[in-house]
């Protein structure tokens, strides 16, 4: 399948896709609390405050911050560059983007404000899954980014301005989740993805899986926004 493939599983309790910018089950109203922004660069290191581009953390490093304190790592400005799951063969290493956490790709390195992003660097700030070394391999991520299920109070996601490439789910048990949504996997079959996930300026390339989805594959979202993807 190709990464321009987009699949949308629900479970029984919701309702089925009518768009690319749509409504699952019910609409939440949510607000959003204040946050600091965490600085990501190819340079990043783990021991850096992450607290301005001059000290900028891993993309890694900054998701496990904001998964621990979203309140005061919620945020999250990534430097373009390239940026792999993980440094070892390890397919099963995934982006995991936390509930609350909002992550922005596009910025040359020296912004002070989130609007100063350049559109021109959506797509060379690169979440890359190629752990092989080989476009199209087995062997790359089997999803570059995961977004998890959880939570009873409304949630929200967002990602925004990345090229997302060079995944294979090609899962050998054959289930449907491990096999669906090498690009981006949003959910799984133990429960619901509450609230909102926002998508946008996102490009696929490369993403392919043995069921489903090779962009994006979904399962029990209340919620999904899409726009300039």
């Amino acid at each position: 399948l190709n990464s321009l493939e987009l699949t949308l599983l629900t479970s029984p309790m919701t309702s089925p896709m009518t768009s690319l910018c749509l409504t699952l089950g019910l609409s939440m109203s949510l607000s959003a609390p204040a946050v600091a922004q965490q600085y990501v660069t190819p340079a990043g290191t783990s021991s850096a405050s992450g607290n301005s581009w001059t000290e900028p953390v891993t993309l890694q490093e900054a998701l496990g911050r904001a998964a621990g304190n979203p309140i005061m790592f919620g945020e999250i400005w990534v430097m373009q560059g390239s940026y792999r799951p993980t440094l070892t063969s390890d397919e099963s290493v995934s982006f995991v983007i936390p509930h609350d956490v909002e992550v922005y790709g596009g910025f040359a390195g020296n912004e002070t404000f989130r609007e100063q992003r350049s559109p021109s660097l959506y797509n060379m700030t690169v979440l890359d899954g190629n752990l092989s070394g080989v476009t199209g391999s087995p062997q790359n991520s089997d999803h570059v980014v995961r977004i998890p299920t959880g939570g009873t109070a409304p949630k929200r996601v967002v990602l925004d301005g990345f090229l997302i490439t060079n995944a294979y789910a090609d899962d050998s048990s054959g289930t449907t989740v491990a096999g669906s949504g090498a690009g981006m996997l949003i959910g799984d079959t133990t429960g619901v993805v509450n609230g909102i996930v926002r998508l946008k300026n996102l490009q696929f390339t490369d993403c392919r899986s043995s069921i489903s989805g090779g962009a994006i594959a979904g399962f029990g979202m209340n919620r999904l926004e899409m726009s300039d993807c």
